[in-house]
């Protein structure tokens, strides 16, 4: 004929899923009886754990369950599943196993929170007594925002849980009533990596207790820990890293107006390859205190005070870590390679 009419598709060929193709549907025409072919066109109805498959066109249709993609992650308690055919969603709860919860959260925040990142975390946590556990290694680079975190309330405890937390773009900034305490939890895999200006302590307090403490040299010049009119507490902890730039790093800790540290049982054991580095474990200023119960140092400087007598703990002295002398010498501002005991 001159031109075809075609009739109503009939479905010729029932797809049965959507793995194996999709069917097939034919139009005739009304006068002279030629076929057109073409692949049935579907949409979805779900049912539950199953969706039905209907062509548009066509009478053809089948049934098949859905079939699942990855975990994603929605919000602090929630992730969602989606079927990569239809596109339905369920959702659940986070249940985090020894990495995290399969959507990728990796910080617990309390009993029932959980977050994708590390900035997240700690922000929500700000304001409350609560604590935040790694569930893996984590970063602040991580983040789609950088930059550092403040916590001005609240007392928060850090658990690194035998993970890895990077610091090294984005630091922690302690103000106000803010307590902050890092923990290792006794797993000696506990590590925090950092670079200089990590962390800011102004009138709030943070204690370090257990974890290895690793700082990286590739930085401005700087410190590691920076307090003003405010206290640090460090126990069970081993400070490290490698000093290559001799401009990296000033002070691990420097303790600045109205500040205090208390030291007990920590090392530091980082190493310098820069000839002119003079890095100082711990740099007190004029009206800064500290209190020393146990540890070895490489590099102890003091601006005020009149001895470091004042600042050992009860029972406690200086010992030359070469051989293991007292040292009775104590009126000098720096102190090098000692241990307290």
């Amino acid at each position: 004929c001159e031109e075809h009419v075609y009739g109503d598709w009939t479905n010729t060929t029932h797809g049965t899923s959507s793995a194996n193709g999709i069917g097939q549907h034919k139009s005739t025409c009304i006068y002279c009886g030629h076929e057109e072919t073409q692949n049935c066109s579907y949409s979805y109805t779900q049912n539950g754990d199953t969706h039905t498959v209907t062509c548009t066109e066509c009478d053809g249709s089948f049934e098949e369950p859905h079939q699942w993609g990855g975990y994603e992650y929605v919000n602090d308690t929630t992730h969602k599943r989606s079927c990569t055919v239809c596109g339905y969603d369920i959702t659940g709860t986070h249940e985090p196993g020894e990495n995290g919860c399969v959507c990728g959260a990796v910080v617990q925040v309390g009993e029932d929170q959980y977050y994708r990142y590390i900035r997240d975390a700690l922000i929500a946590a700000n304001g409350t007594d609560t604590k935040v556990t790694l569930l893996d290694d984590v970063s602040m680079d991580d983040a789609p925002q950088v930059g550092s975190v403040t916590l001005d309330s609240g007392s928060i405890t850090l658990n690194l849980n035998g993970k890895t937390l990077s610091l090294r773009r984005g630091g922690l900034i302690i103000e106000d009533l803010a307590e902050l305490t890092i923990e290792g939890n006794g797993n000696s895999s506990s590590r925090l990596y950092m670079d200089s200006h990590n962390v800011s302590i102004y009138g709030g307090s943070l204690q370090l207790n257990g974890g290895i403490y690793e700082f990286d040299t590739q930085s401005l010049r700087g410190n590691v820990f920076y307090c003003q009119n405010a206290s640090i507490t460090v126990s069970n902890t081993t400070i490290s890293g490698m000093i290559t730039n001799s401009y990296a790093i000033q002070n691990v800790f420097h303790m600045g107006e109205d500040s205090r540290i208390t030291v007990e049982n920590v090392n530091f054991q980082y190493e310098e390859y820069a000839s002119s580095a003079h890095v100082k474990d711990i740099y007190l200023s004029s009206d800064a205190t500290a209190t020393f119960y146990g540890g070895s140092f490489k590099h102890l400087e003091r601006t005020g005070g009149q001895s470091w007598q004042e600042f050992l703990g009860e029972g406690k002295a200086f010992y030359d870590q070469s051989d293991g002398s007292l040292v009775t010498d104590l009126s000098g501002l720096e102190l090098h390679n000692v241990r307290v005991d």
